[in-house]
């Protein structure tokens, strides 16, 4: 069976050869899946388009001069656009075609679709974090906003509210971890709100005081369930000195924000944040990895210390974040025997420079041929990759390479009010409008390939 996401594996980062080993060693005890759900390979186990069906793109790579002619129109002279390919006749109005039958939709190229603009804006959806905001907080270039993600063998349809809303009727929708959580969530938000009533909602589930938001005429729920490291983690003094480590300094962070700069994390304890509302939730997409580094090109630094059964592990962000995963397809494989479906949304690349300080001024994606600058990436990835592949309830929505080739859709320094003066860049997060939108599109199709509706027609 095809594999959407998953076409080829990327080595563990060779930065330390112990730190490779000590992955592989973790990695080697995922027990794998059981009975009729096992598989070898990228078998059953991988998200597959099996019953989807459209002509391959036979022009994929053959229209380099209309893209030239379209960035030129938009004043857009970006070296970095060289080789990226533009196809806008291969959308329809709306955007609805099927996929094609072995098509993956994690690789292709970011293409410059002049008539192309998203249905909402900074300024129409309420429900945007301020930090995400960047129309909002002066960024006033709006080319970024007219790329169009293509995969190199079929045509991915755009966001289709009118089959996403029955399909997801009376169900709960939640994205679980890191702040990146808040991006995808926010993404569908705001553009089922742009032809929908979405509110604000809290309640109670399994106990659990929840919050989030809601599309009543649908009875549908979309939860952010911030959970940073996904497994309970704490950053109390009393907690460090409880197991003899120095308790961490609060630290003043630019924009006002002070906090921790150090956590104790349990790696084989889940954080009940997320895992006590699970069992009640249809579509659950993880996505972690981040605040498993001391720092990603940042000006804070956080110590972080992880601990397994009743000590202080001496381990790597790599194996604690291997550790957690491993615990996660558990409980959802084995503890509750997940019902609904699970995705694991691939770690998002930084796309810091190393300037002083570290910045991300970019105007235009990276060419499809750019390699992953970002090695952490690939390092995560190859670990979720191997642990989903045992799971038998969770799949992996590999879009590394995606976001690695859009170093422009970063928040960049449009994280507050334009009037502040700016000296950190955020190149982390992503603007709203944006990339994540994009996300959605490839949510909606593994949606439509996993539940068996299609999109109209």
């Amino acid at each position: 069976m095809n594999d959407l996401f998953d076409s080829q594996s990327h080595s563990v980062l060779p930065t330390a050869a112990a730190v490779a080993d000590a992955v592989d060693e973790e990695l080697a005890t995922v027990s794998p899946a059981r009975g009729g759900d096992s598989c070898d390979g990228e078998g059953e186990k991988s998200l597959e388009a099996s019953d989807t069906v459209m002509e391959e793109s036979d022009a994929w790579a053959a229209e380099v001069d209309t893209s030239a002619r379209l960035r030129r129109r938009a004043g857009d002279k970006s070296e970095y656009l060289a080789t990226v390919v533009a196809n806008a006749t291969a959308y329809d109005s709306h955007g609805r075609r099927k996929l094609a039958t072995k098509c993956n939709l994690g690789k292709g190229a970011w293409v410059y679709v002049d008539s192309y603009r998203p249905i909402y804006s900074g300024q129409s959806c309420k429900f945007i974090r301020s930090g995400f905001n960047c129309e909002r907080n002066g960024r006033t270039d709006t080319n970024y906003l007219r790329y169009r993600w293509k995969p190199r063998n079929c045509n991915l349809p755009t966001f289709d509210i009118g089959s996403f809303l029955p399909m997801m009727r009376n169900k709960v929708i939640a994205f679980i971890g890191d702040s990146i959580a808040r991006n995808f969530q926010q993404s569908v938000a705001c553009q089922v709100g742009a032809r929908e009533l979405v509110q604000e909602w809290a309640g109670t589930i399994n106990g659990q005081a929840v919050s989030g938001l809601s599309i009543p005429n649908y009875n549908i729920k979309l939860l952010a369930l911030i959970s940073p490291f996904l497994a309970r983690y704490s950053n109390s003094p009393a907690d460090f000195t409880k197991y003899g480590l120095k308790p961490p300094q609060r630290k003043e962070i630019e924009g006002g924000n002070g906090g921790a700069q150090g956590y104790i994390v349990w790696t084989d304890q889940l954080d009940a944040t997320w895992a006590a509302v699970i069992p009640s939730v249809d579509v659950a997409v993880f996505m972690s990895g981040h605040w498993f580094l001391s720092s990603q090109g940042r000006t804070d630094v956080r110590s972080l210390a992880y601990v397994r059964g009743r000590t202080v592990k001496a381990t790597t962000g790599f194996e604690a974040y291997a550790t957690t995963m491993k615990r996660v397809v558990q409980y959802l494989d084995n503890d509750i025997k997940y019902k609904g479906l699970g995705l694991w949304l691939s770690y998002t690349p930084s796309h810091y420079s190393s300037s002083n300080p570290p910045s991300c001024d970019y105007n235009a994606p990276f060419p499809p041929t750019m390699a992953i600058a970002d090695k952490s990436a690939v390092t995560f990835n190859d670990i979720e990759k191997r642990i989903t592949r045992a799971s038998q309830r969770l799949k992996h929505m590999d879009l590394t390479a995606m976001m690695a080739l859009r170093p422009d859709g970063h928040v960049q320094k449009y994280y507050g009010p334009a009037k502040n003066s700016k000296t950190k860049w955020d190149c982390l997060h992503w603007c709203l409008p944006g990339v994540p939108d994009a996300w959605t599109d490839v949510l909606q199709q593994v949606l439509v390939t996993r539940l068996g509706q299609q999109p109209a027609a």
